[in-house]
């Protein structure tokens, strides 16, 4: 859902960073 892609674009940012 649209919760499931949010947080997987802050798990992506989160390794960015």
């Amino acid at each position: 859902g649209v919760l499931d892609a949010f947080r997987k674009i802050a798990t992506v940012v989160k390794n960015l960073v």
